[in-house]
């Protein structure tokens, strides 16, 4: 039998190689014709891949969370149980106080008793000190400035607490949220400004105030 060359196995194995690679290089040419990117092979051969005319590329989605309603209230003119008798007959499931320190002279509404209060009425009690109003907004506010003091509170609002926002956006997406504060009309408190950031986020939001 006669004996196989070296040489001869290595020519088939390199015959091979090529053939593999042509196959490879042809299949990402016909890949290539849908889509084109900046891509190097092994060869030094550029394809470009991007969405071509044979092909519509994916449409962009905008990602917003589904519609709710959201409740917003404030205790300057009511009692602790005045409060918890309008939120149950709202239907509210949660209560968020939006206060940035949930402090208060008056009785029944420091977070403890108030966290008390709400619970026993089967409703859950939530604070988001993330999402008050820090002191030199608030107080800016309370000068009489309030273009200062809703400036910083939306900045307040999209740097440091952002994923808070988001957080809070998921929530008031399930029902039953309530955003609670000191003052009786919304229009006056910083609530008023975190609703506008819920809107941003849930397309067609829904605002009540109790």
């Amino acid at each position: 039998m006669p004996a196989t060359s070296g040489r001869g196995h290595t020519h088939r194995a390199a015959s091979e190689d090529e053939a593999s690679e042509a196959a490879a290089l042809a299949t990402l040419h016909v890949i290539a014709r849908l889509w084109r990117d900046d891509v190097r092979t092994d060869s030094g051969c550029t394809i470009q891949w991007a969405p071509s005319p044979e092909r519509d590329p994916a449409p962009e989605v905008e990602h917003h969370f589904m519609t709710a309603t959201v409740f917003t209230i404030g205790y300057e003119a009511r009692d602790a149980s005045g409060l918890i008798s309008d939120l149950a007959a709202a239907g509210v499931a949660v209560l968020v106080d939006v206060r940035e320190l949930p402090l208060s002279r008056r009785r029944g509404f420091s977070k403890t008793a108030l966290r008390a209060a709400v619970e026993d009425a089967g409703m859950a009690y939530v604070h988001e000190r993330a999402v008050g109003n820090p002191k030199p907004f608030r107080d800016a506010w309370k000068a009489g400035d309030t273009a200062t003091g809703a400036a910083g509170y939306v900045a307040h609002l999209h740097n440091g607490s952002k994923a808070n926002v988001d957080a809070l956006a998921r929530r008031v997406a399930e029902g039953g949220v309530c955003l609670m504060c000191v003052e009786n009309d919304p229009s006056e408190c910083h609530r008023s400004l975190l609703v506008d950031a819920l809107r941003e986020r849930l397309d067609g939001l829904q605002v009540e105030h109790l």
